[in-house]
């Protein structure tokens, strides 16, 4: 993924990670997103992040579970175009903002809507289980995002869509490994 995108997802979530362990008001959480310079949290996260990402993804032992990691990522930017749509921005400049104002919304939810049931019933075909706990997993995860976005930042941003398709990414690997390491996909 780091490869795909050019490290921009990357990016927002060292700059998430930095924002929400400062502990500051929401006004300087957003300042500090936009901040150029690398903190301490940033690194610390991502080596955390990385670790356990590519230890999931090594754990992926099946064709089943390889299959469920790649919808997954699928899944994943299904459910941040949802959000770029069905969210509040957190300030009335940016990319995002860019890309939500001028969007179709009617038009983008449907596609979107439909692609997340291609998703949600392929991970179901692959494996009742394991593609039902890795959906599961991304909706905790959308949930959270939701959740903190608003709570922390007043909406979402760029850099807070990037750290929910890291974190997002992380689960589709993690769930589908461990439930290779149980044995049960």
């Amino acid at each position: 993924p780091l490869f795909l995108t050019g490290g921009i997802h990357v990016d927002g979530f060292m700059d998430t990670m930095d924002a929400l362990h400062s502990y500051r008001d929401r006004e300087e959480k957003l300042r500090i997103l936009k901040d150029s310079h690398i903190g301490a949290f940033a690194v610390i996260c991502l080596l955390g992040y990385y670790l356990t990402y590519l230890g999931g993804i090594s754990e992926l032992k099946s064709d089943r579970a390889v299959l469920c990691f790649c919808i997954g990522f699928l899944l994943s930017r299904t459910l941040s175009g949802l959000s770029l749509v069905y969210f509040p921005a957190a300030k009335k400049e940016g990319l995002l903002y860019a890309f939500s104002s001028t969007a179709h919304k009617r038009c983008v939810r449907l596609v979107l809507l439909f692609l997340l049931a291609v998703c949600l019933l392929a991970l179901l075909f692959v494996s009742p289980v394991g593609g039902a706990l890795a959906a599961a997993g991304n909706l905790v995860v959308f949930l959270w995002y939701r959740h903190m976005s608003q709570k922390e930042f007043g909406g979402i941003t760029g850099d807070l869509a990037g750290c929910f398709l890291l974190c997002a990414e992380w689960m589709s690997a993690v769930i589908p490994a461990v439930l290779c390491l149980l044995q049960v996909l």
